[in-house]
């Protein structure tokens, strides 16, 4: 997503000073293309909207926003989008018919969008050296601003206002179309774009700054990128972990499966607790360790879909799984200590506990279990 948004951009500002309609059709084919990736790709897409009315004045292309081009752009974006139209109406459509597992929008949510592109922290978790890092790093991005924001303004007005709509525009969408009475829909993943545009928005006032050669330029640069760094140790450490759930989910499930295959010599299938686990265990699965699911076949999320048709690894009753291979090993979310199994009765023969670098969330656990 983040790669064809870039794209685009790249074309649109193209095809503003200079256009022909071959990049009018490679506009229209990306955005197309965007929506056929990610829904929320529209974000980006609407942040264009937002560029073009404000440049309106600087190119003589664009001082009429509504032009036969612009219009047909997105005429042929839509009809390249038409085959998926459908299964976006009914995945959207559910999603705010039935609910999500994402939390509502608070005042902390910019706060915390922040605190992630920076430290990879939520803002709760930046504490002590980490908090004066943070304040460091905004303090710097605050002052730069204004020494140099209002300059760039002048000197390259298109070119900043379309920093400033790609890195504001998407979240503030976002966070607006979280509000009820529609269901909240804000992560962080979903505006990714977005929060690569603040970094890159960054990187311009930094280069503003080194440019007129001040003595402050590397203790700006310096905090920036101490800070950056931390946040890129974080994303090594934590890994894949998931803070929207509650309680915050680690997933170690590579880790877990692995575990498995060194400590069990048998013929023991694996068995996901969950279609969603599924999709993430069975990339590791092997042939003495195959991954299988029980089907749930009455679910309504599109991203069910690629398991509704087929009985690939799908198995409709646990217990008699369990009975034919004599044994399974069950993998899912822990919160607690206490072993959790699949209706029936069960003895555990042996436990797998996955690794969490975060204190309080849940994590993959494997039990191995007998059918009685």
């Amino acid at each position: 997503a983040l790669l064809i948004t870039s794209a685009a951009t790249y074309v649109l500002v193209s095809v503003t000073e200079r256009p022909t309609r071959k990049k009018w059709l490679a506009y229209a084919v990306l955005v197309s293309l965007g929506m056929w990736t990610h829904y929320f790709t529209a974000l980006v897409w609407l942040a264009h909207w937002v560029w073009r009315w404000s440049v309106r004045r600087e190119y003589k292309n664009a001082r009429k926003f509504w032009t036969k081009e612009w219009i047909l752009a997105h005429v042929g974006a839509i009809a390249l989008y038409l085959p998926w139209l459908p299964f976006m109406a009914h995945q959207l459509g559910t999603v705010q018919g039935t609910g999500f597992w994402i939390q509502p929008v608070t005042a902390d949510t910019p706060v915390n969008s922040l605190t992630n592109v920076f430290l990879y922290l939520d803002h709760g978790d930046v504490k002590n050296w980490f908090a004066l890092l943070f304040v460091g790093a905004l303090g710097a991005v605050g002052w730069l601003a204004w020494r140099y924001a209002p300059k760039l303004h002048k000197t390259y007005p298109s070119g900043w206002k379309l920093i400033l709509a790609l890195a504001f525009v998407p979240p503030l969408l976002m966070f607006v179309a979280s509000l009820p009475p529609l269901r909240p829909s804000y992560i962080d993943r979903y505006i990714l774009p977005a929060l690569t545009w603040m970094i890159v928005g960054i990187a311009v006032l930094v280069a503003a700054h080194v440019s007129q050669r001040d003595r402050r330029t590397w203790l700006v640069a310096g905090a920036l990128i101490a800070t950056l760094g931390v946040g890129v140790y974080h994303v090594y450490q934590y890994g894949n972990l998931n803070r929207n759930a509650t309680p915050i989910e680690a997933q170690s499930v590579k880790q877990v499966v692995a575990e498995i295959a060194q400590k069990d010599s048998s013929d023991t299938p694996i068995v996901a607790d969950s279609p969603w686990r599924f999709y993430e265990a069975v990339q590791y699965d092997s042939s003495k360790h195959q991954v299988y699911f029980v089907g749930q076949d009455d679910v309504t999320y599109g991203s069910y879909d690629m398991l509704r048709d087929s009985d690939f690894r799908k198995i409709s009753d646990v217990n008699d799984f369990a009975k034919k291979h004599g044994a399974i090993w069950y993998i899912a979310n822990w919160y607690n200590d206490e072993p959790r199994t699949p209706k029936g009765s069960w003895r555990v023969e042996q436990t797998i506990v996955g690794s969490t670098p975060v204190a309080g969330s849940s994590v993959t656990r494997a039990y191995k279990l007998v059918a009685e």
